[in-house]
């Protein structure tokens, strides 16, 4: 894997060379997002004739770079006199290399931003705010792009990223699994109006066989997977506008003790942390269902031999009903780039609806951000989603995880999800001991964070 990271003035200087140093600066806060239009944008349309270098960052490897850049294919059309030089790297180390290069002032003109450093970077004055651009921008809005992602790109009412690489967290079955078990589908209890907690425990039930090694659910344990369990029976991690956490709430405690049952009671999941040590497999046919990101069914159904071994579902219900995450990633403009106004075209370019159409109908699993693709039949017909009915499920109701990130980092909050929760499933504390613990310590940073 080529990790170099190489700086933009880097690229300016070396007029297209492909590698160069890792800045070594140290990783601190600075600057705040440009209000104008920079000179180097503007200049960017003078002589053709001389080359312009722009920088964009995404994680990855070498052997993704053919792939990534293929997205440029309408931005170099448009743009003939500007070489776009990719900046990549692991997407462990990408966040540190991302915020080196920003406070040693070289950050790339154009950067790919998982949603759960969105809030932070944002916050830090990292992206230029995009609301004044698209409002000038005959040919683009907020409106081109599904509204349930914008929310992870959005801080204090501003948009600051344009969605991209998007999609809802719904279940999957092994149809296999699901079948030996002579019980309904969970498509078919939903159908009948009954794919509830009730339905989930009995088809759990029917479908675990400990003496062989089968469970019905493996993935419930982290914070990002668990939170659709909160929401169906009413609880939340914090009240509307983010300034108190509510994990002590009854609701969330019941659903914190309802998902000790499910594995302690019904034993229908195993402990967190033993499926790989128990050999547990989605694709080895001794996991019967398992949650996942939008693109993931296609690739497991791929595995395991075609589309009908594998089914998308809707998450349970609970008294209240049921919720999917969205999460999505996203594009922006850096606040220390040079050429402002190309950056923006790139981004726009990328995550507009023609790119992701390109896109889509070269790798067939880009869930659609942008309104014009996600309401065409035509782009889901593309690849299995839509024999798999995955627009169809992705339409429960969208909550988000995100909102408190611009407070709380997203590591700190897993960590101290994790700290509790692990003690309640070995036993050590409570649910509600857990909660109090929680929401104590989640509170104390929103509070020195205020």
């Amino acid at each position: 894997m080529n990790k170099a990271i190489v700086s933009r003035r880097q690229f300016l200087t070396l007029s297209g060379a492909t590698g160069g140093a890792v800045l070594l600066a140290a990783c601190a806060p600075v600057g705040a997002p440009s209000a104008g239009m920079d000179e180097g944008a503007a200049d960017a349309g003078g002589g053709a004739e001389e080359m312009i270098t722009i920088s964009w960052s995404w994680w990855g490897s070498e052997e993704q770079l053919e792939r990534q850049e293929a997205k440029l294919g309408a931005f170099k059309e448009a743009n003939p006199n500007v070489d776009v030089e990719s900046v990549f790297v692991g997407w462990r180390e990408y966040p540190t290399k991302i915020l080196t290069m920003y406070a040693g002032g070289t950050a790339p003109d154009a950067i790919e931003c998982d949603a759960y450093w969105a809030p932070d970077w944002f916050s830090r004055g990292m992206a230029v705010h995009l609301d004044p651009l698209l409002d000038a921008d005959p040919d683009a809005s907020r409106d081109d792009y599904v509204e349930h992602f914008l929310p992870d790109m959005t801080v204090d009412g501003n948009l600051y990223g344009l969605p991209t690489d998007a999609g809802p967290m719904i279940w999957q079955y092994n149809t296999d699994v699901i079948g030996e078990s002579g019980m309904p589908t969970p498509l078919e209890y939903y159908e009948q109006g009954e794919w509830n907690w009730d339905s989930f425990v009995e088809l759990g039930n029917a479908v675990t066989d400990k003496e062989a090694n089968i469970y019905f659910h493996t993935s419930f344990y982290s914070w990002a997977y668990w939170m659709p369990m909160a929401w169906t029976f009413g609880g939340s991690m914090f009240n509307e506008d983010v300034t108190q956490c509510t994990v002590d709430s009854e609701a969330f405690i019941t659903a914190l003790q309802y998902t000790l049952e499910l594995k302690d009671v019904h034993e229908i999941m195993p402990a967190p942390g033993t499926a790989s040590d128990l050999g547990l497999n989605f694709r080895s046919g001794n996991v019967g269902m398992m949650s996942a990101w939008s693109r993931q069914p296609l690739n497991r159904a791929v595995s395991l031999g075609g589309n009908d071994k594998v089914q998308p579902c809707f998450v349970a219900a609970g008294p209240e009903g049921a919720k999917c995450i969205t999460k999505s990633n996203n594009e922006f403009v850096s606040s220390q780039s040079d050429y402002t106004d190309l950056a923006y075209d790139l981004i726009k370019m990328i995550t507009g609806p023609e790119g992701e159409w390109v896109q889509h109908e070269e790798y067939k699993f880009i869930y659609p951000a942008t309104r014009k693709n996600y309401d065409n039949p035509e782009y889901w017909a593309m690849s299995a989603w839509d024999q798999l009915g995955i627009q169809e499920v992705s339409q429960v109701e969208h909550g988000h995880l995100l909102p408190i990130t611009h407070k709380i980092p997203w590591t700190q909050m897993s960590s101290i999800w994790s700290q509790y929760t692990d003690q309640v499933w070995l036993g050590d504390l409570t649910a509600a001991e857990a909660c109090a613990g929680m929401a104590a310590d989640i509170n104390k940073v929103i509070e020195e964070a205020s």
